[in-house]
C-alpha cells in the first residue's frame, strides 16, 4: 500500500519555475554546494561502493594469511608433506599441539634417563678416581721392577764382559776337557746372547694412566613414541580444530555480512524497481514547482512569457524530463543492488569449496 501513494513513489516534480526569479534568489554558498554534491544519488552510490570495498579489503587482508596457512597445512598437504617440504611447520595449532604433546610423551622417559645418566656419571667419577689411583700405583710398580731387572742385567753383562776379556775360555775347554762334564763349550756358554742383552726403556708416560677425560660421558636422548604417529595424530586434531574455528568464524561473518548486504541491496533494489516501473504502480497525479510573488501572483517562465507557449505544455515537458531521468537512475540502482550481492556469493562459493577438511 505504501507504493500506491504519491509520496511513497516519490516521483520527481516538474520544475516549471520562472528563470527571472533567480536574480532575486540568494547565491548558494560553498557549504550548500558541497551538501548538494554529497547528497546526490550517484555520489551516495559511489560512497557505498567505496565503503563496501574498503571493509571487504581490510577483512580479507587480516584473514587471508590464516586461511592460506590452513589451506597449505591441512587441505593441500598432510603431516608427511609438511615434514618433507618444510612448509613453515604447518598451522599454528599443529605446531603448538606437536610441541605440547611431544613434551608430554617424552616427559617420563626424559626424567628416567636423566636420573639414570646422573647416577651413572656419579659412579663413573668414583670409578675413574679409583682406577686412576690404581694405574699410578701399577705404573710405579712396573717402573721399580724394570729398574731392578735392568740393574741386575747390566751388572751381569758387565761381569761377562770382564770374564770374556780376562779368561781364555777356548783354552780352558782344550786343557780341561770341560765339555765332557758340562756337555757344552764354556766359550759358547759365555757368548750366549741372553747373558749380554740389555733391556730397552719402557713407556712410563701419563698415557698409561687411567685418564677420565678420555672417556666420554654417558649421553642418551629419549626417542619417545613414533614421531610419524605423533605428527599424524596432531595434524588430524589440529586441522579438525582449525576447520571448526574457520567454519564458525566464516559462518558468523557471512551471516552478518549477508544480512547487511541483503537489506542494503533491498533498499536500492526497491528504489530501482519503483523508478523503472513507475508507470505501472503510480496514479496519474504528479507535482510541479512554480514561481509566485508573496501575494500569490503566478510568475510564468520565459518559455511562456517570451516564446508564447502554453504553461501546461511547459509543465508536461519538464515532467517528462524529470520522469525520464528518474527512470534512468533507477537502472543504476537496480544494477548496484544486484552487484552488491556478488562479493559474498563469490566468497561463499570459494570458501565453501576450499574449507572442508577430511582426515
Amino acid at each position: 500500500r505504501k507504493y500506491w501513494s504519491i509520496s511513497g513513489i516519490n516521483t520527481p516534480p516538474a520544475d516549471a519555475r520562472s528563470q527571472d526569479i533567480a536574480i532575486y534568489q540568494q547565491k548558494k554558498s560553498i557549504f550548500q554546494m558541497a551538501a548538494y554534491v554529497v547528497t546526490h544519488p550517484i555520489v551516495q552510490l559511489l560512497q557505498t561502493i567505496i565503503w563496501v570495498l574498503l571493509i571487504t579489503t581490510v577483512l580479507y587482508v587480516a584473514y587471508e594469511p590464516l586461511y592460506t596457512e590452513y589451506q597449505n597445512g591441512c587441505i593441500l598437504n598432510d603431516a608427511d608433506d609438511i615434514s618433507v617440504l618444510g612448509l613453515d611447520d604447518g598451522t599454528m595449532l599443529y605446531r603448538n599441539g606437536l610441541s605440547t604433546t611431544g613434551n608430554a610423551a617424552y616427559k617420563d622417559g626424559d626424567k628416567r634417563i636423566t636420573e639414570s645418566i646422573s647416577k651413572l656419571n656419579l659412579e663413573r667419577e668414583f670409578s675413574c678416581r679409583d682406577n686412576f689411583e690404581n694405574s699410578v700405583d701399577q705404573r710405579d710398580l712396573q717402573a721399580n721392577a724394570y729398574d731392578s731387572f735392568n740393574n741386575d742385567q747390566t751388572l751381569l753383562k758387565t761381569r761377562f764382559d770382564l770374564f770374556d776379556t780376562c779368561v781364555d775360555w777356548e783354552q780352558i775347554d782344550t786343557d780341561y776337557d770341560v765339555i765332557v762334564d758340562f756337555g757344552v763349550n764354556l766359550a759358547d756358554l759365555v757368548n750366549t746372547p741372553a747373558c749380554r742383552q740389555t733391556f730397552p726403556s719402557i713407556d712410563l708416560s701419563d698415557d698409561l694412566l687411567h685418564n677420565c677425560a678420555n672417556i666420554a660421558p654417558c649421553v642418551h636422548g629419549c626417542t619417545g613414541i613414533d614421531p610419524e604417529t605423533l605428527r599424524a595424530t596432531n595434524h588430524r586434531a589440529g586441522c579438525v580444530s582449525e576447520w571448526a574455528l574457520h567454519a564458525y568464524l566464516l559462518s558468523s561473518v557471512f551471516s552478518v555480512a549477508i544480512y547487511i548486504m541483503l537489506n542494503v541491496s533491498r533498499l536500492y533494489f526497491m528504489r530501482g524497481v519503483v523508478a523503472i516501473w513507475w508507470k505501472q504502480i503510480s496514479i496519474d497525479r504528479y507535482s510541479y514547482l512554480a514561481s509566485c510573488t508573496r501575494l500569490g501572483t503566478l510568475l510564468y517562465p520565459k518559455s511562456v512569457t517570451e516564446e508564447g507557449r502554453i504553461f501546461r505544455d511547459v509543465i508536461k515537458e519538464k515532467l517528462d524530463i524529470a520522469l525520464r531521468n528518474f527512470s534512468f537512475y533507477g537502472y543504476f540502482e537496480l544494477a548496484f543492488a544486484i552487484a552488491l550481492n556478488m562479493p559474498w556469493l563469490i566468497f561463499l562459493i570459494i570458501f565453501g569449496r576450499n574449507l572442508e577438511y577430511t582426515a
